[in-house]
């Protein structure tokens, strides 16, 4: 948040963290894929995750995604979003603006979450997770002053 506040002041411009609905439509696209990258399972060219490189009970030993820890940006250019976007998927969890709550029923158009609370939501899964943690639709919050060498951020930049 604070890095976003300074951007904004830099480039007078409006620079924020994704809403939760925001990040699910750039990650899933408008076919509700389950993947940002379509339907294809357990593929380590997509993105990264647990896999034989890392050394957790749950990595799949099957695959080689090519790291053992994080990857560079756009090491996985075949695992985009619909739009075009990179490492939606795996690499790291990227937080999100809204705090966690259980989803309500109503409006499912770019609902928002709670304005305050005691843990933010992130999305994407990370080179920690197993391939079905990197699915469009799966959630996980934490502290907003947590932080570890598998969570992030991407930028929204709001266009006149």
């Amino acid at each position: 948040m604070k890095f976003c506040q300074w951007l904004s002041a830099r480039e007078r411009r409006n620079y924020r963290i994704p809403t939760e609905a925001e990040w699910e439509c750039a990650a899933k696209g408008n076919d509700e894929r389950k993947y940002p990258w379509g339907n294809h399972d357990g593929r380590g060219d997509l993105a990264n995750f647990a896999d034989k490189n890392t050394v957790f009970a749950w990595s799949d030993p099957e695959i080689d995604d090519g790291y053992p820890e994080s990857s560079p940006v756009g090491a996985f250019p075949l695992g985009a979003s619909p739009f075009g976007l990179e490492d939606m998927a795996g690499n790291v969890w990227e937080w999100c603006l809204d705090y966690y709550a259980l989803y309500r029923p109503g409006e499912k158009t770019n609902p928002r979450g709670p304005t305050n609370g005691a843990q933010r939501v992130h999305r994407g899964g990370s080179w920690k997770s197993r391939f079905r943690s990197l699915r469009t639709t799966v959630r996980s919050s934490n502290a907003p002053t947590f932080s570890c060498n598998d969570l992030g951020f991407r930028i929204v930049c709001e266009c006149d």
